[in-house]
């Protein structure tokens, strides 16, 4: 599914990829990076590649921390919790290997990942991309997803668009309401 809504959250969209022929073990490329969240404040960047989870190769046994974006909870002395971020190692395009620790963060992330106009002579293109068909975040019932992506059409239609580019490639579906 892709991040967007209230979740919690590194800020990371990725694909996994098996890295060897038993299919144990996977690495995983990052697609997209939340702007604000604690990847973006680290320099995690699309195309940089997940290889390691506190210093051991990412298996069953250890995505979950990936695809939840939550912190691992150990159990402390007098039944108090301790909150423990992993070590999640990254590997930028230029072979950099760089460790990322920090505590995934509960982040109201907008379904309208990115939008821009891109000007080619006569050709005024808009580009959007969008991740998920939410009308608002997990609790709310405010609509402030749809009233975004109305924003964002109204700004094309300022800005004279005469193309448009609709990037759905991370979106998984949603809610038909807001197809409309």
């Amino acid at each position: 599914t892709a991040v967007s809504g209230k979740v919690a959250t590194y800020g990371i969209e990725y694909k996994c990829y098996y890295t060897d022929y038993s299919r144990t073990y996977v690495a995983a490329r990052v697609q997209f990076v939340v702007k604000g969240s604690p990847a973006d404040r680290a320099g995690i960047r699309r195309g940089d590649w997940i290889c390691l989870v506190d210093g051991k190769p990412i298996g069953s046994n250890n995505t979950s921390v990936l695809r939840r974006g939550a912190q691992i909870l150990t159990s402390a002395p007098e039944g108090m919790y301790v909150y423990i971020a992993p070590t999640i190692y990254f590997v930028s395009p230029d072979g950099a290997m760089r460790p990322f620790m920090d505590a995934a963060e509960t982040l109201d992330v907008s379904p309208v990942l990115t939008d821009t106009l891109i000007v080619r002579g006569s050709r005024r293109i808009g580009y959007l991309v969008y991740n998920e068909f939410l009308s608002e975040p997990a609790g709310a019932s405010d609509g402030r997803y749809d009233e975004q992506l109305k924003a964002v059409f109204a700004d094309f239609k300022r800005q004279h668009i005469n193309e448009l580019v609709l990037d759905l490639r991370y979106n998984g579906g949603g809610y038909v309401n807001t197809c409309r």
